[in-house]
């Protein structure tokens, strides 16, 4: 149900549209040593058509090329409207 659409006032109505939208479900990948593959699972998500959630990876102490890989395809890849979340342990 879009919030904005149930208030009857203008004011309220611009107060309401400014609470961001919560993502309606996650994908989380977790990552270790996986330089030869991560990039193709990252476009995978990427590609998606549906926009509204959020995506977690986890990069589980690589000591390979995992981490240079992820962060390229995080600057390539089209994550528009996405939320990505990155965390290296």
């Amino acid at each position: 149900m879009n919030v904005a659409n149930t208030l009857e006032s203008s004011r309220h109505t611009r107060i309401a549209t400014r609470i961001p939208k919560a993502p309606f479900f996650s994908i989380c990948t977790e990552v270790t040593n996986r330089e030869k593959t991560i990039y193709r699972t990252i476009e995978s998500i990427a590609r998606q058509t549906h926009r509204n959630f959020e995506y977690i990876i986890v990069n589980n102490q690589s000591d390979d090329r995992s981490d240079e890989v992820i962060r390229q395809a995080l600057s390539e890849l089209p994550f528009h409207d996405v939320v990505v979340h990155y965390h290296t342990t």
